[in-house]
């Protein structure tokens, strides 16, 4: 205890729990008491900071791992022990616990595992997600682009979702529940482009075959991701890393009306 009474907000600790009791009541006393253990080892200036950067990122960011090697080569020479980030986003000029955190697996492609570090100074991990893989789903972004490639020519979700997966779903609303995601979330993502880069991709139809025709590639989305490198925490999944205000984007939980990607553009609602 010797540490807290000599710590120099303690009179203002006291004040913000008598204030609590009298207003709210324990869950407020805890609430504060978790915001004085996390500025503990911090000046009373630096608290906002730091409180407000956990709560921006949620204790985790995801960052680009530029590669030339594909989802296969990937997995065979087991490449995510080569991705290594030099320093701490957080703390650049060091002086953080800043290590190695192993890796976690993806379900698509079966295998494929993402390296990962962690930061216990600032609680936060960041995952280095190779150029070919989708973020905020299953799957890489060539899959993903192939998938909303043939919704477009066939016009129909379960025909496009059978031709892309062919007796891979439960049932034909499964199906298009499946193909009806990454359509939203692709339109959504080449909306977002467009906004940012208006000098390259103005008045551009926002469909994947007119992007590939545009980029001059059949893997529209890997290069639209390098283009805006940048701007990839605003730029919404598949490409982007950008989550929804509610967490949705992550890789877990089923995919719903409500995650990351809404309906969008002009006849969206009979996707």
């Amino acid at each position: 205890m010797a540490g807290l009474s000599s710590f120099p907000g303690r009179a203002v600790f006291q004040q913000l729990v008598q204030d609590s009791v009298q207003t709210a009541g324990i869950v407020v006393v805890l609430i504060v008491a978790r915001v004085y253990s996390t500025g503990f080892r911090l000046t009373m200036k630096e608290w906002p900071a730091r409180i407000g950067v956990r709560r921006a990122v949620d204790g985790s960011v995801q960052l680009l791992y530029k590669t030339d090697l594909s989802a296969e080569e990937f997995i065979s020479t087991q490449a995510w022990h080569d991705a290594k980030l030099s320093c701490c986003p957080m703390h650049p000029d060091g002086g953080c616990r800043f290590a190695r955190h192993g890796s976690y697996g993806r379900k698509t492609p079966s295998g494929l595992r993402i390296a990962r570090y962690y930061c216990p100074d600032s609680s936060m991990t960041f995952s280095l997600l190779p150029q070919f893989m989708a973020a905020g789903m299953a799957g890489t972004l060539q899959s993903v682009e192939d998938s909303v490639a043939a919704f477009e020519a066939d016009g129909s979700l379960a025909s496009a979702a059978e031709r892309v997966r062919p007796g891979r779903h439960g049932s034909p609303r499964a199906a298009r529940r499946w193909i009806r995601r990454r359509v939203e979330c692709v339109r959504l993502l080449l909306a977002t482009v467009i906004g940012l880069l208006p000098d390259l991709y103005a008045g551009t139809p926002i469909r994947i075959d007119a992007f590939r025709e545009r980029t001059a590639t059949g893997s529209a989305l890997v290069e639209l991701r390098l283009l805006c490198s940048n701007h990839l925490q605003a730029l919404p999944p598949p490409a982007g890393f950008r989550r929804s205000s509610n967490g949705a984007g992550s890789q877990t939980g089923p995919p719903t009306r409500d995650g990351p990607c809404r309906r969008f553009g002009h006849g969206a609602n009979r996707l």
